[in-house]
């Protein structure tokens, strides 16, 4: 299977998932998902948040936008180390989550797939209902301002007309202006912000003439692939600010402990082995571990229940296997567990464990520490 293929296919999962939740999970879930946004999202809303731009980051990068989520971020971040720049950052926040939280314009929206049924008045509409959301203009111009003049400007007077209402053309036109510094930005934005496509679709002097949309005195055309391009990055831009403010406002560290999915029993020569498959965002988050200190085993009739730390328990069957292995266990004082990275499956020859929530692929990186354990037997 093509690395394409599988892309999509991962692309879908998370998409049907995200409009479910977005739809207020009206009806049955989905059953096409990537099945462990489920059990994160159980953990927490924030768990599921950060394993979203993770895998949001994975896609990017495979499609070859990684320098310009690169770029939008060495943006933003130029003066992070400013209290002031906290204050900016904050005083925009909550208007531009909003924007979004209604209608979910989410980073797995394809429109690619839009453009495969052409041009059309639906397409239009939403290019203009992207290039009417002010929260990216208004940070980026505030950011701009204070990476220039060092002062707080959350007002930007100078963008506005007499009666406030913000000058979307002069703001893009001051935010272009200082972005010269990140070419792949200004790229991004000369693209999405495309001044002749808003200025014929915004004032409704249109029409769309087969592969191309023209105004109605034909001096401005836009073809078919310019048309969906603007769209695209200018999605794209929205969706690089949603995942900034989502991102920015999480400590990592408070979820180091997250993300382990799944778990195998293992030996060598001298000792039983403990894996625990952690989810590769988590599993890079600290390389110690300690906060994993100790492991119950509850025998119940014929399955046996595995506790970790901090996570639902895990239950299998109690065969021949594992009470062999339990008795081999219990001649050591500590149980030896190897912590595996991994990732949903993105290439056909990857090397992947089967799980209860699909396929994963082992990343190679291997922690080992020894913990306390317990087995326990219920009557």
């Amino acid at each position: 299977m093509a690395n394409g293929k599988i892309k999509e296919q991962l692309r879908n999962r998370i998409a049907n998932y995200e409009h479910w939740i977005s739809s207020g999970c009206k009806g049955n879930p989905p059953q096409n998902v990537q099945k462990e946004l489920f059990e994160l999202f159980k953990e927490s809303p924030n768990t599921y948040t950060i394993y979203r731009n993770y895998l949001w980051s994975l896609l990017i990068g495979l499609d070859g936008e990684s320098d310009e989520l690169s770029e939008f971020l060495e943006f933003l971040n130029h003066s992070k180390s400013d209290v002031k720049f906290n204050e900016i950052v904050s005083f925009f926040e909550t208007e531009t989550m909003s924007s979004f939280d209604n209608k979910r314009m989410n980073v797995f929206e394809i429109v690619s797939e839009v453009s495969v049924q052409g041009l059309s008045q639906v397409s239009c509409f939403l290019y203009q209902s992207y290039y009417e959301i002010e929260s990216i203009l208004l940070l980026f111009a505030s950011i701009a301002s204070f990476n220039t003049k060092g002062s707080v400007n959350t007002e930007l007077s100078n963008l506005r007309d007499k009666s406030g209402r913000l000058k979307k053309g002069v703001a893009v036109d001051f935010i272009k202006a200082k972005l010269k510094k990140y070419p792949i930005l200004l790229s991004l934005f000369n693209s999405g912000y495309n001044v002749k496509l808003r200025n014929t679709i915004g004032h409704n002097s249109y029409r769309i003439n087969g592969e191309c949309i023209e105004s109605l005195d034909s001096e401005i055309k836009v073809s078919k692939s310019e048309f969906f391009k603007s769209l695209y990055d200018l999605q794209k831009l929205n969706n690089f600010l949603i995942y900034f403010y989502s991102s920015n406002s999480l400590i990592e560290n408070d979820f180091k402990d997250n993300g382990a999915i799944s778990i195998g029993f293992g030996e060598d020569e001298e000792e039983c082995l403990l894996y625990v498959f952690q989810l590769e965002c988590f599993f890079n988050i600290d390389n110690e571990k300690k906060w994993f200190d100790n492991v119950i085993f509850t025998i119940e009739n014929d399955f046996i229940r595995t506790t970790l730390p901090t996570k639902t328990p895990m239950k299998g069957k109690y065969d021949d296997r594992m009470k062999t292995w339990l008795e081999k266990q219990k001649k050591n004082n500590k149980l030896t567990v190897v912590f595996e990275s991994i990732r949903p499956q993105m290439n056909e020859d990857d090397s992947i464990i089967e799980t209860e929530y699909g396929n994963f692929a082992i990343c190679g990186n291997q922690i080992e520490i020894k913990c306390d354990y317990e087995i326990k037997t219920t009557c």
